[in-house]
């Protein structure tokens, strides 16, 4: 259960990591003197890298063992969550970004499996609730949380926060995951695109996502 508690506050880490930038959106902007609109970039144009490299980079990376690449990734959040808090241009923080989304999607698709074979002896819903259990708990409290940090000591300060907390986690994936070697599969995208019903949700989810980012990331200046 601890390895599970692990794993969904890595999830919390990843998800506030994501979406920062909205709730500090200008702050940055004013910081980094640009836009509201191009720091939103930093959130939608993220989305949108994600949704196009998550399965081939997760089928690229599906061969690695799945504690070095829980760790890893950590590792990768925990950086570029500090390295953020001291760029002093737009440039810098985008390509880091960019450097975040390209693991994100790896990091989501990743980690149910995960969850399921570090509680082999609980139900699959509840590992993989229990897993994500930390995306509500950002969505619900992180945000305002590193929103509040933002207004008490300057958005800097929210990305350390955030990175530190993903140092501290990968620290513990360290000690805690054991060795799980890659199981890998085969998956067969052109045949699930021949199915009618997968396209439906596909695009529908799709579309869902991209009213939810747009509305969401620009709440702060409207």
């Amino acid at each position: 259960m601890v390895r599970l508690v692990m794993l969904s506050v890595g999830a919390f880490i990843w998800l506030v990591t994501e979406v920062m930038p909205i709730g500090l959106l200008t702050d940055i902007a004013q910081g980094l003197h640009v836009s509201p609109a191009q720091v939103g970039l930093l959130v939608t144009g993220y989305a949108w890298l994600v949704a196009l490299t998550a399965i081939p980079l997760t089928l690229l990376t599906s061969g690695v063992d799945r504690r070095v690449l829980v760790a890893s990734l950590l590792l990768l959040a925990g950086g570029v969550d500090i390295a953020c808090a001291f760029v002093t241009n737009y440039a810098l923080m985008a390509v880091l970004r960019i450097m975040l989304a390209l693991g994100h999607g790896i990091f989501w698709s990743v980690i149910a499996g995960v969850a399921v074979r570090l509680a082999p002896d609980i139900p699959v819903a509840r590992a993989t609730g229990w897993a994500f259990t930390g995306v509500a708990v950002g969505f619900a409290g992180g945000i305002p949380l590193v929103s509040a940090i933002g207004q008490w000591l300057g958005w800097r300060a929210a990305f350390l926060t955030c990175g530190a907390g993903a140092l501290a986690v990968f620290a513990a994936a360290l000690v805690l995951l054991p060795a799980m070697p890659a199981q890998r599969r085969r998956l067969d995208l052109l045949r699930l695109l021949r199915q009618p019903v997968f396209v439906y949700i596909a695009v529908l989810t799709m579309l869902v996502i991209i009213a939810h980012f747009t509305a969401y990331t620009y709440i702060i200046p409207l």
